[in-house]
């Protein structure tokens, strides 16, 4: 335990940082200064400017907490350290997710000629601040011990000591998550209505460990079975199949999210939407719910399909983070810029956009402006802002509540979506009487926007004189920062992206030195980057000419020397950024795509 006796005379962070050559004094009084407006700890403060990064932290922290730091944290190296996952098993995976600790193995070592013994505690932590609830969890692990078995000797013969070790936080909730995945299948053991909850908590908990979006729940077959598929990084993957599962197993679990998601049990056989709250490390997340029947609906099983979407509010992106080039940043600067107008941003649905929006009013002035958002369902939260749910069963619809909002004194309206002929109509008038829209609006590319308007009965007149510009994007899997070389493509990808053989291309390799690279766990690619296309309409005249013609639009503003999606995307391409093997379920059938629209 001597890590926990050497913290109150550990020396300030930020001096230790300085000593050791991390950061400068004066990257440490900026740091200070951002600590106390964001109120956050030093460590995050640092990181967030960009100035050290988590190991930096923890390598200061073994040192002079004398805890073995352990790079590179994967289920390899935790079986190599005697990891008893039984041990692991016995702890609350709620609470140890929630502190974000391993407790991996329990050593007991008995005194000679003595009845009392030591109960050593190996457990890994990325915060050694956190050792009241560490001795706490070990307390209550000792006493529920001793409460359900009879060892022959007492609770007051044990002592405890807990052997800390350190690893990244990342890693960590990726071990966490891949235990609860691992141990998820063999729990139908006990009470289905608990292993349910179980299950439901290990699948969201996996999910939201590796940044997924998606979780996708229904039955196999007319007997029940399950299948559970998370989408991660664009990609859907099995998480769990299942043909064992049993129709009682798969209706206990239907019934505890659908509670759990505030909808209506007893109307199964309608399609519904709901939401509920999850924590995982330390955050809240929101997750929107929907449920709808299949075919394998039944009087035996209820054959409802779940599909979760997880909303991460507090992961809020700058434009640059988003994926635009320079040139375009500042295009869209104008854009937003304007006094009055629309500003679009389309694309399929998962392609980034309300993420976009929001990164841009995150850039306008609020505090000094009326802004309301109008969205079904709230996604992030926007200070400054008054920001009001749509619900269809409570009346308020996306055009009922803009017309609320003429009557309320707007300077600025965030719209979620424009879906119907109404909401287009009032959205553009709202723009004509001198107020700032953004919204949404599902077309496949920036030059079809305006033509999809008409088609919704939009006046010619309030589409040429407001909308400002439309942005068009997709996100696309990035090459993996740490594992990324040189390749080349085979020769279908580079004739169906029409991209030259002598170029040259990266990829991620997922390999580092022969050994798993660590930072993408093998898998070549971490997160995606948005590819845009940009039409600013309010910077140029004669475009309105080409409201019927898309390709002709695009044309039109290609020789003003703008881009398409193709463009962008090659131009990350040639940066290393993403690999043209990662282009090819996104943009291999483009112009295709624009010509249909067209």
């Amino acid at each position: 335990m001597s890590w926990i006796k050497n913290l109150p005379s550990l020396r300030l962070l930020g001096d230790l940082l300085v000593e050791k050559g991390k950061i400068n004094k004066e990257q440490l009084t900026e740091a200070l200064e951002y600590q106390k407006q964001k109120g956050v700890r030093l460590g995050a403060a640092l990181a967030e400017l960009g100035y050290i990064t988590e190991s930096d932290v923890l390598e200061v922290f073994s040192q002079y907490l004398e805890m073995p730091y352990i790079q590179h944290l994967d289920r390899r190296v935790l079986d190599g350290m005697g990891a008893d996952y039984y041990f692991i098993s016995e702890f609350s995976i709620d609470t140890i997710v929630r502190l974000g600790v391993i407790p991996f193995k329990l050593e007991i070592e008995t005194q000679i000629d003595q009845t009392t013994q030591i109960w050593k505690f190996h457990v890994i932590l990325s915060d050694p601040w956190i050792y009241d609830e560490v001795s706490m969890l070990v307390d209550n692990y000792v006493k529920q011990y001793f409460a359900s078995h009879d060892i022959g000797i007492s609770i007051y013969d044990v002592s405890t000591e807990i052997i800390g070790y350190l690893a990244d936080t990342s890693e960590i909730d990726s071990i966490l998550a891949e235990i609860s995945g691992t141990a998820s299948v063999a729990i139908f053991d006990r009470d289905e209505e608990q292993a349910a909850g179980k299950l439901l908590f290990d699948v969201l908990t996996s999910a939201i460990a590796q940044n997924g979006t998606d979780i996708h729940i229904s039955p196999l077959h007319s007997k029940g079975g399950l299948w559970i598929r998370t989408r991660i990084d664009g990609v859907m993957k099995d998480y769990m199949k299942d043909a064992r599962y049993s129709a009682n197993e798969y209706n206990t679990l239907v019934n505890r999210v659908m509670t759990m998601a505030n909808m209506d049990t007893t109307r199964k056989r309608e399609p519904q939407d709901g939401g509920m709250e999850f924590p995982f490390n330390r955050i809240m997340f929101d997750v929107r719910v929907a449920a709808i029947p299949t075919y394998l609906m039944s009087n035996i099983l209820d054959g409802v399909k779940l599909q979760f979407r997880i909303l991460y509010r507090h992961a809020q992106l700058s434009l640059s983070e988003l994926g635009f080039l320079e040139h375009d940043l500042d295009i869209v600067k104008q854009l937003y810029s304007k006094p009055s107008g629309i500003l679009l941003v389309t694309g399929p649905t998962s392609a980034g956009k309300t993420t976009t929006l929001n990164s841009i009013m995150r850039m306008l002035d609020l505090e000094s402006q009326a802004c309301y958002t109008v969205e079904d369902p709230v996604e992030y939260h926007l200070e400054n802002a008054y920001q009001i749910p749509v619900s269809e069963k409570e009346g308020r619809s996306f055009a009922r509540i803009l017309r609320s909002l003429m009557r309320l004194d707007p300077d600025i309206v965030l719209l979620g979506e424009i879906r119907d002929e109404e909401t287009a109509l009032i959205a553009t008038q709202m723009a004509n009487t001198g107020h700032s829209v953004f919204s949404t609006l599902h077309t496949n590319s920036a030059w079809t926007a305006p033509q999809r308007l008409a088609t919704m009965k939009v006046p010619l007149y309030l589409i040429v004189g407001n909308l400002n510009g439309v942005i068009a994007q997709r996100l696309v899997q990035k090459n993996c920062p740490d594992c990324t070389k040189e390749y080349k493509p085979s020769s279908k990808v580079l004739k169906t992206l029409g991209i030259p053989k002598d170029g040259t291309y990266f990829k991620g390799t997922g390999v580092i030195d022969g050994k798993t690279c660590p930072t993408c766990k093998g898998r070549g690619y971490k997160g995606r980057i948005g590819i845009f296309e940009i039409a600013p309409l309010a910077l140029y005249e004669g475009w309105d000419k080409f409201i019927e013609r898309p390709l002709a639009m695009r044309d039109f503003f290609l020789a003003m020397g703008f881009h398409d999606l193709m463009g962008d995307a090659f131009e990350k391409m040639k940066r290393g950024i993403i690999s043209p093997d990662s282009l090819m379920g996104v943009l291999a059938r483009m112009e295709a795509v624009i010509q249909g629209d067209a």
